[in-house]
């Protein structure tokens, strides 16, 4: 499975995205149980693990509501 961390246009930040990003190459990619709202994917890094949530447009999310 590709890692999907380097196929995403980021368009805001954080020091340790940043820092997850530069260990995307080695970073083990896990597909998780989907749901009818979104890709779920599971992202084991030396950092940590990590939940990658993309948004089906189908499921019209407002994902910018809630200021995270």
């Amino acid at each position: 499975m590709n890692n999907p961390l380097e196929s995403i246009r980021w368009t805001e930040g954080t020091a340790a995205l940043e820092k997850l990003l530069e260990e995307a190459g080695a970073a083990a990619v896990r597909g998780m149980n989907q749901g009818f709202e979104a890709e779920v994917t599971r992202i084991d890094a030396d950092r940590g693990s990590f939940v990658l949530k993309i948004w089906s447009k189908d499921s019209r999310p407002d994902v910018g509501c809630c200021g995270f």
